[in-house]
């Protein structure tokens, strides 16, 4: 597609290409700790995406260890494994099931504060807090904080939504794939 442009702007004719850019993360179960059994902690959903080679190999690894050390109900991994394998990818939050929106809707705004900083720190100008919109009555709160938040500590927002929805009213998951 991109020799096709190439060639129609040497023709001085519009490029009639449409080029898409693919960017491969993996949505994770971040548990306390991914080795522990004693009893059931699926954790927090995070979605951690690669900037390159170097990233998508580091989520490949995060993704093996989570499927054949950490599984217990669900592939999970902890924080250290995060921060073992941070170079190269860049982290977005899990939606309403991440752990700051979780923190600003159960436990509180000063404890989702904390977690914000804590994968901040880890990732720098590479965390970005996640809003959604599904119609689901929590959204709104939570996203108004994570506004706030963003604010406050100079993180930056994206918006995205879920497919796991084939109509509004169905509550019916995708299939998802594990790498």
């Amino acid at each position: 597609m991109e020799s096709k442009n190439k060639e129609a702007e040497e023709k001085g004719e519009a490029p009639t290409e449409t080029l898409i850019k693919p960017i491969i993360g993996c949505e994770f179960n971040i548990c306390e700790n991914h080795l522990d059994r004693s009893h059931q902690d699926n954790g927090y959903q995070v979605v951690i995406l690669a900037k390159n080679k170097e990233g998508y190999q580091n989520l490949i690894k995060m993704a093996s260890i989570a499927s054949t050390k950490g599984f217990y109900y669900v592939p999970r991994i902890d924080k250290e494994i995060v921060a073992q394998y941070k170079s190269r990818p860049y982290s977005a939050f899990g939606g309403i099931n991440g752990e700051i929106p979780s923190k600003i809707l159960n436990i509180g705004t000063k404890q989702a504060e904390e977690a914000l900083l804590w994968w901040k720190d880890l990732f720098g100008d590479d965390f970005y807090l996640e809003v959604m919109r599904h119609g689901q009555q929590e959204e709104e709160h939570v996203n108004s904080v994570l506004v706030e938040l963003s604010k406050k500590y100079s993180v930056k927002l994206i918006a995205t939504n879920n497919t796991f929805y084939i109509h509004k009213k169905m509550l019916v998951p995708t299939i998802f794939c594990y790498a």
